[in-house]
């Protein structure tokens, strides 16, 4: 972990959250000259953080959900864990939350993980997605992680409630790009501007930005958008209209979860 950290660190506080395949980390790193500002390494491989998970649970009481760490240049490591209470997201994560309660069962069950469980599952099977329609496809959407992301992914975007005046779109590149992005999602404004953007590359790389928030290569253009009729007739394009929940799972999917 120390070997990934910039150069001239002091201190690292990394906390992981998980439930079920849904993961989030928040890294902050004290170097000798102040904060780091730049995007944090991924200093600790996901699989080996499931894997903590596994070795750590105990029959009946589960394993843990948050993990909080911290580590110093001179050597010092101390780790906490917390098996009790919610991960501290505002993002729902009811239907992960159900898939994290199958595979590490538990004779007690806090009482806000069955509400959220209880309230994703109303939202998903009585309430139902926009205008009707069924869940969105993770896999058609982001066939790379559906398989992982899916539950939380679909969690966000039956809660998600869209501006009327957001439109979205999703752009195919057919000639097969080195390195640009091979799809691209977008939320877009009332006045045709990219809002929100998520991007996934020709190795299965995705990023994404919007808001406050802006990737290592993914940020918002400043010209508007054109139409998809537009955006199709340029060679090795395709364009097409999509939901807010397609696009929401798209988001949710990369990272874009709402802190």
């Amino acid at each position: 972990m120390a070997s990934r950290a910039p150069l001239k660190w002091t201190r690292i506080d990394a906390v992981y959250m998980l439930a079920g395949n849904w993961f989030h980390r928040r890294i902050a790193i004290e170097t000798e000259t102040g904060p780091y500002d730049g995007f944090p390494p991924e200093l600790v491989d996901t699989d080996s953080v499931h894997e903590l998970r596994d070795v750590m649970y105990m029959p009946g009481a589960g394993t843990w959900f948050t993990m909080y760490l911290t580590i110093t240049s001179d050597g010092d490591v101390s780790t906490s864990f917390d098996y009790d209470d919610r991960p501290s997201m505002k993002s729902p994560i009811g239907l992960a939350l159900k898939a994290d309660l199958e595979r590490y069962p538990r004779s007690r069950i806090p009482q806000w993980m069955r509400d959220e469980i209880a309230e994703a599952e109303r939202l998903i099977y009585e309430r139902g997605y926009p205008s009707g329609s069924s869940a969105p496809d993770a896999t058609a959407i982001f066939p790379g992680q559906a398989s992982e992301c899916a539950p939380q992914a679909i969690d966000a975007s039956a809660v998600f409630s869209p501006s009327d005046e957001m439109r979205y779109i999703r752009i195919d590149r057919t000639d097969d790009p080195a390195s640009d992005p091979v799809t691209i999602f977008c939320e877009i404004d009332e006045e045709g501007y990219e809002n929100r953007k998520v991007e996934i590359f020709p190795d299965g790389r995705s990023d994404y930005a919007g808001g406050l928030e802006e990737g290592e290569t993914t940020w918002l253009n400043d010209d508007p958008v054109p139409m998809v009729s537009e955006i199709s007739r340029r060679p090795g394009f395709a364009a097409c209209e999509i939901t807010s929940a397609e696009f929401q799972v798209a988001w949710t999917t990369a990272g874009g979860f709402e802190d």
